[in-house]
């Protein structure tokens, strides 16, 4: 086909225009409206692929321009949009756009659309080549169209040649509209739902992009939602005083049985919505994927849910509640299925924490996933006293006690898996908040492999695990997985005639091989006290799960140097600050220097989902940003950006992966250290020897479509741009 490209940025132009020329197509581009209008006016299109934003005239002007024109009405356009929103396709279609293409472009959607539009030109000329032709499909229409195909065209699913088209195909075979739609490509079977929830004058539910509310789900059983079709999703409230609805999606929203049946369970009105057979069924399987192991009693949770209908636990009342009544509350069957409904489907999640917090008349659950919290659900607050009951005695806490911080442990068995959980408790003044933080057994089985270490950080950091003696630290803030790079490292050099010990606050995941022994300050077991302990019991190599103190880093510094070889995690801001910062703790500059052998520095970044990021150049702004960060991008670089689908849970990533800056001392670094650990020395001094930055590791795996900018400038430091371009100038010359 002959395409016509009007699109005033030239890289875009230059990508879009070397896609169609693989695909076999003539392009011509223009840089603006205006020369668009008039190459369109002289030459014969078939399609017009316009920018939405330009000088002179932009897209919307020009498709109103085209229309205007009785000689080119049979040019199909294409849009060229940056957000997709549904309020811009609606601009669009009414200015004359046919179809839509969002940016950065695709290559499946970009040959896709080209098949649309090929399917429409050649349905056009075949229209327009006979006049009778046309009456004919359209009195067809006139008599036969359904209320399904105009509420299609209405919604903007489809243009209204393309029903003309589809409704020509029925009259050949007689199958239903909403099936040739699907069958041709036009349509899915979730758009073709959304219009029949319209048609039936019920809410749509895409269950495939919905969270199901675990509360909820804990009260309907897995056989009843997968025979009947049914997934509850949903409690909402009209106001602070009117009843409780739930959201159930359904494929027959009018199945009075279904219904009446989840409303007894529930004691909730239920608000039917529409959902497709097939995506029903699938996030049926994902939702209850642990429900068949919870037995369901429906008479306890019908009481449950009529007690706190009848009864509000004030606080004063909370503070008369004695031990035994916590313990029956926590033990009542309802109770104990929604704790463990709520501990399954944040592991489901891959949620790092759980937060239970109260709130003056309900209280509210989050989990942390991929370093950010989200919102769970609101429960009522009659239900706070017997949850954080129930926790706590599962994790062998003092239940009785809800005014000094708490903690505890629990181990569940999750799908078959083992899963550490690691409670807290505080009390603000609405009651106890706690926190479960869900601890990852695969850490303590990780490879260096699974570090994500680049080529040459991982060369560097296998030279320094070869040294026999000497300390290796790693640095970075909390939950930078410094204890997993620890425990990775050890996996790699235990064997059967290596001694190695641990000294941990906490012992957080068991290695196997490994002697590893817990910090108890309460007894006056400190680190300094337990690592003198471990010196005696001939270790060859030694983990110190974080120097806090001068006692500890000059304990740990003298093992290094009595031929011990010494892991230990610190808190500093960058791998060049760590030699400074056990200076200030007091460790003597020559010791240091003698003992020192390199340092990681990581921090954690969003892990893209594969199956829906999206490609995109970088702005202006973005290159500039990076610059003063020391690390350099081009207009002709390609990144990935994070939208969300249901493989992910709608969120755009997958888990987390590190991002490295590694130094091993060298000559340089030595000297700066021995002359007093000036940060600036050490910085310059690892640059020379090969070190890159975090933002420098960041952007290269960026590139590969691992991460986000966003999340790897957010971790770039406030160095001078002096120091940055330094750092890259080096970097560059080392190759």
């Amino acid at each position: 086909m002959n395409i016509l490209i009007v699109e005033d940025d030239n890289i875009s132009a230059l990508v879009l225009r070397k896609a169609l020329e693989r695909l076999g197509h003539e392009v011509t581009v223009q840089s603006n409206g205006e020369n668009g209008l008039s190459a369109l006016e002289n030459a014969k299109y078939s399609i017009l692929i316009s920018d939405w934003i330009m000088p002179k005239m932009d897209g919307l002007d020009l498709c109103r321009n085209v229309r205007k024109h009785s000689d080119l009405s049979s040019v199909y356009i294409i849009m060229l949009t940056a957000r997709g929103l549904p309020e811009d396709r609606v601009v669009g279609l009414e200015a004359g756009a046919d179809d839509f293409l969002v940016k950065p472009l695709d290559q499946g959607e970009l040959v896709a659309r080209l098949e649309v539009a090929r399917r429409i030109i050649a349905m056009r000329e075949q229209i327009t080549s006979s006049t009778l032709q046309l009456k004919r499909i359209e009195s067809e229409i006139d008599r036969n169209t359904s209320q399904l195909g105009e509420i299609l065209v209405a919604k903007k699913f489809i243009t209204r040649q393309v029903l003309l088209h589809a409704l020509e195909l029925q009259t050949e075979n007689h199958r239903p509209i909403g099936r040739i739609l699907t069958e041709n490509g036009w349509l899915d079977e979730e758009h073709i739902t959304e219009a029949l929830a319209m048609q039936m004058d019920v809410p749509y539910a895409s269950v495939l992009n919905e969270l199901p509310d675990p509360f909820v789900l804990s009260m309907v059983p897995y056989e009843t939602a997968k025979k009947n079709l049914i997934l509850p999703l949903g409690v909402t409230h009209e106001d602070d005083t009117g009843p409780r609805r739930l959201s159930l999606a359904m494929t027959n929203p009018w199945d009075i049985e279904a219904i009446d049946m989840v409303q007894r369970m529930t004691r909730y009105r239920i608000v039917p919505m529409l959902a497709s057979k097939e995506a029903l069924e699938r996030a049926i399987e994902r939702s209850y994927n642990y429900v068949q192991e919870v037995a369901y009693d429906a008479e306890m949770t019908e009481s449950l849910l009529q007690a706190s209908s009848n009864v509000q636990i004030t606080d004063e009342l909370m503070a008369e509640l004695d031990e035994s009544e916590l313990i029956r509350q926590s033990d009542e069957a309802p109770v104990i299925r929604f704790v463990n409904t709520l501990f399954v489907d944040a592991a489901r999640r891959r949620a790092s924490d759980i937060h239970i917090e109260p709130g003056r008349r309900n209280f509210s659950i989050r989990y942390r996933i991929d370093g950010h919290l989200k919102q769970i659900r609101t429960v009522p607050r009659q239900f706070l006293a017997p949850t954080i009951s129930r926790i706590k005695i599962m994790s062998d806490m003092d239940i009785a006690e809800r005014r000094l911080p708490l903690d505890g442990r629990l181990t569940l068995a999750i799908e078959g898996k083992s899963v550490d959980f690691r409670i807290s408790t505080m009390a603000n003044k609405y009651g106890e908040r706690m926190v479960v933080r869900i601890l990852n057994r695969t850490a303590a089985n990780m490879s260096l492999d699974s570090l994500n270490l680049s080529a040459s950080n991982n060369t560097v950091f296998q030279s320094m695990l070869q040294k026999p003696h000497g300390i290796i630290l790693v640095t970075g803030p909390t939950g930078a997985g410094k204890t997993t790079t620890l425990y990775a490292a050890l996996n790699a050099l235990k064997t059967p005639t290596t001694n190695i010990m641990t000294c941990e606050d906490p012992v957080e995941y068991e290695l196997e091989g490994v002697n590893q022994f817990g910090v108890n300050e309460r007894i006056g077991l400190t680190f300094a006290k337990q690592l003198r302990a471990i010196l005696r019991q001939d270790p060859d190599i030694i983990l110190v799960g974080e120097i806090r103190d001068a006692e500890t880093a000059e304990i740990a510094i003298r093992a290094a140097m009595t031929g011990h070889l010494v892991f230990s995690t610190l808190h500093c801001n960058e791998a060049s600050s760590a030699p400074s910062r056990l200076i200030d703790l007091g460790v003597a500059p020559y010791l240091l220097a003698e003992t020192l052998i390199g340092v990681v520095s990581q921090r954690l970044v969003r892990l893209l989902c594969p199956a829906c990021r999206r490609q995109y150049p970088p702005s202006s702004d973005v290159i500039r940003r990076f610059e003063e960060l020391g690390a350099a991008i081009t207009p002709e670089d390609v990144f990935y950006s994070a939208t969300g689908c249901s493989e992910c849970d709608n969120v755009g990533s997958k888990g987390r992966l590190a991002i490295h800056e590694v130094f091993e001392v060298s000559t340089e670094v030595k000297a700066a250290i021995k002359s007093g650990g000036d940060v600036d020395e050490i910085r310059s001094g690892a640059a020379l020897s090969g070190m890159r930055s975090i933002v420098l590791d960041g952007v290269a795996k960026a590139r590969e479509g691992l991460t986000v900018l966003d999340d790897v400038a957010k971790h770039g430091s406030n160095r001078p741009k002096s120091q940055s371009s330094l750092e890259l100038r080096t970097f560059r010359a080392s190759g």
